[in-house]
Formats: structure tokens, C-alpha cells, sequence
């Protein structure tokens, strides 16, 4: 498949992972914390900031590192003594990939069927070493490529972790800023109801396990399918390094519209307004005057701390 036809089909598969998302039955009180700036521009304007990718503290976000979890090459070794074994144990399902590929791999199900014990030979047959480095361009290329893509999804951050020291002082220019809580209007179909939480793991996810997983979703699957899967995963993964911040998010891909960074939010959705343990007078006033103007009945609650150091939120009256 051609990079334009790649495009285009990986513009159908965002589509459909956005079409598709289940909205949460109950998602858990989820907050965004903000600095003063911050605050006051997403207040003032009545919209939340959605990052680009390329924008994230974590530049291993939203990026595919390998096709496969073992090493590339050892993998695609393996292809010319997997792909007639699986053909052979696969003789009369429809084969889904290119038409090109499709074409040898149907003549390869013919041969098979007749002759069965032609799988010795295939089997047998000396590598193309051109056909490997063929194959390992091609995989690469696709990785750049996928990786490339991630750059037109807008992802908005949020967390479960109320009071937490660390979020406050990363997120929440140390204490001096606040944290929101957001609450979805579902009767208004918010888009804050396909918030989804973040897995932590050692290491990125991988597009497959191996080559065996390639072939069977590459020859007989449902690739779009697997696709929408796959970048779910990828949106939705995080190395171990950040589990701390406990994350959900929400990732919507641009699919041809112009690029953004800001979507406005129903003033009912923001149901929480915490000050930092550390806020300035003149901050508080006027953070509290905007979070009233935009829901009157918004609970607002300073953070203090506790003789032991722990951190609550108190409310104001």
C-alpha cells in the first residue's frame, strides 16, 4: 500500500476508534490541575487545552517504537518458514491483505491444497536477502509513518489523584495554582464521557507480538479492526516513569479539520474549584469571581496541610 493510501486509510481508522468508543458507564471524580496562567486562560475563555503530541513533556508518548516486541530482524526471519505453515494450516480461510500480496498468497493456498507436501520445499527454499531488507524498509517506514500520524490527535490530561504533592507541584505551578474537577453532561453527549484511564508499562507497545500474531492478522484478519485496537493501546499506554499521575485522557483526531488547541466545556461540567495550599490573595479573588461567573453553584475548597504533611481540601463557604 502507497503512503497516500496508507493516509487515507489510517484516516478511516481514527474515525471509526472515535465512532465507536463506548461512552463509561461511571467514570471516577477526575481533575485537572492548571497554573495561575492557566487557570485564567481556561476560565477566561471557557475552554480546556488540548496538547499535540509533539507538545507532551514525555516524547515517547503516543509513538509506536517496533512492529514487534522481539528484534525486527529475527522476527522477519522467521517469515519464510511461518507464512507457508500458516497458509497450509489456514487453507480454506479468505485471505484479507493487498491485492498484491494477495494474489501470491492465494496461488500459495492453491498449491497447498493440491499438494500438500510441497510445504517441505517452500520451507527449504534459501532466503532472499533482498526480500528481507525489502520487508525491514518497509516496516520502518511504517512506524515513522504511524508515528507521524499521532500528531493529528488532540489529547486532553486529567487525573484521579486529588491533593496529590506531586501533581500539585508539577502541574500546578507548586501549589500556587488549582485544580478543577470535571464532570460530563451526559443528557448534552459531553465529550468528556470517553475519558479512558492510561496503563502503565515497562516499555511502549509494540504493533505485534510477533511475527506469528503479523501474519495471521496481516494475511486473515480484520485489519481495521486491529488497527483501531492497536491505537487505542497506543493512546492509552505510558511508561512506568509516569504512573504517578494516575491519567485518563481523551484524544480526538483532528480527521481533516483544520488543527486546534482549545474546545469550550458546558458551564455545568466544571463542579469543583481547589486552591493551591500556596495560592496568592489576589489570584484566589479573582479565580473565584471567574469560576462563579461560569457555574454559580461551583464548591470551592482551599487546600490545606495537615500537621503531617498531607494535604485536603477544605471547604469555602
Amino acid at each position: 500500500m502507497g503512503k497516500v493510501g496508507r493516509k487515507i486509510k489510517m484516516k478511516k481508522v481514527r474515525r471509526s476508534l472515535r465512532d465507536d468508543m463506548n461512552i463509561a458507564d461511571k467514570l471516577p471524580p477526575l481533575y485537572k490541575y492548571l497554573c495561575v496562567e492557566g487557570a485564567h486562560l481556561t476560565l477566561g475563555n471557557r475552554t480546556f487545552k488540548f496538547a499535540k503530541p509533539s507538545d507532551f513533556n514525555d516524547l515517547e508518548d503516543l509513538t509506536v517504537k517496533s512492529v514487534f516486541e522481539g528484534d525486527l530482524e529475527a522476527e522477519l526471519s522467521k517469515m519464510p518458514v511461518i507464512i507457508p505453515e500458516f497458509i497450509l494450516n489456514n487453507l480454506n480461510s479468505p485471505i484479507t491483505c493487498s491485492s498484491t500480496m494477495k494474489e501470491k498468497l492465494t496461488e500459495l493456498q492453491s498449491m497447498l491444497k493440491l499438494c500438500p507436501e510441497l510445504l517441505d520445499e517452500i520451507k527449504g527454499s534459501p532466503p532472499d536477502k533482498r526480500g528481507a531488507e525489502a520487508s525491514k524498509k518497509i516496516a520502518e517506514d511504517f512506524i515513522n509513518e504511524l508515528n507521524e500520524s499521532m500528531q493529528d490527535y488532540r489529547v486532553f490530561c486529567v487525573t484521579t489523584n486529588l491533593n496529590s504533592d506531586y501533581m500539585w507541584q508539577n502541574y500546578a505551578e507548586d501549589h500556587k495554582g488549582i485544580a478543577l474537577r470535571i464532570e460530563p453532561n451526559i443528557e448534552k453527549e459531553s465529550k468528556f464521557q470517553l475519558f479512558e484511564p492510561v496503563t502503565y508499562r515497562e516499555h511502549r507497545p509494540a504493533l505485534y507480538a510477533g511475527a506469528q500474531m503479523f501474519i495471521e492478522s496481516a494475511f486473515f484478519g480484520d485489519k481495521e479492526e486491529l488497527a483501531r485496537e492497536k491505537l487505542k493501546e497506543i493512546i492509552h499506554t505510558k511508561t512506568m516513569e509516569w504512573r504517578w499521575e494516575n491519567e485518563y485522557r481523551l484524544a480526538i483526531p483532528l480527521l481533516g479539520e483544520e488543527p486546534w488547541n482549545t474546545l469550550l466545556f458546558h458551564h455545568e461540567e466544571i463542579t469543583e474549584l481547589h486552591l493551591g495550599a500556596e495560592v496568592e490573595e489576589d489570584f484566589k479573588e479573582s479565580v473565584i469571581g471567574l469560576a462563579h461567573s461560569i457555574n454559580p453553584d461551583i464548591s470551592i475548597f482551599q487546600v490545606q496541610r495537615s500537621p503531617k504533611g498531607e494535604l485536603y481540601s477544605e471547604a469555602i463557604k
